[in-house]
C-alpha cells in the first residue's frame, strides 16, 4: 500500500514535469482529455522513464489521434520527431525505444520516414 501510494506521486510528479516538457520543447499545449492521457502515461512509465521520454512515449500516443487531414499535420508530426531526436542527442532520451510508437505512427498514418528527419 505505501509502495503504491509512492509510486502514485512520483508518477504525478513525472507527469507534471512531462506536460512541461511538452509546453516548452513541442509547444504543445493539452487539453483535458489529453492531460489525463499524460497522467496515465506517467502512472505506467514513472518508474523506468524520466520526463523527456514520458512526453516522447505520450507524443507516440498523441499523434495516432491526429487528423490527417489538417493543413499542418504532417509539419508537427516531423516536428515532434525533430525534437525528439534532439533530445535523444543531447541524452535527455536515453533509449530510442521510447520513440518506437511516434515513429511508427508517422509511418503509417502519415507516410513519414523518420530517417529523412533530421534532428534539432
Amino acid at each position: 500500500m505505501f509502495g503504491d501510494m509512492i509510486r502514485a506521486i512520483k508518477g504525478g510528479a513525472r507527469g507534471a514535469k512531462a506536460a512541461h516538457v511538452l509546453s516548452k520543447t513541442y509547444s504543445l499545449v493539452l487539453d483535458s482529455y489529453n492531460e489525463e492521457r499524460l497522467k496515465a502515461t506517467a502512472s505506467a512509465f514513472s518508474e523506468f522513464y524520466n520526463e523527456f521520454e514520458i512526453a516522447a512515449k505520450f507524443l507516440g500516443e498523441f499523434a495516432a489521434s491526429i487528423d490527417t487531414s489538417h493543413p499542418k499535420a504532417e509539419r508537427e508530426i516531423k516536428k515532434y520527431i525533430m525534437m525528439s531526436k534532439g533530445l535523444l542527442d543531447r541524452g535527455m532520451i536515453r533509449d530510442e525505444e521510447v520513440l518506437s510508437d511516434l515513429y511508427e505512427v508517422a509511418k503509417t498514418r502519415f507516410n513519414i520516414d523518420h530517417n529523412d528527419i533530421e534532428s534539432v
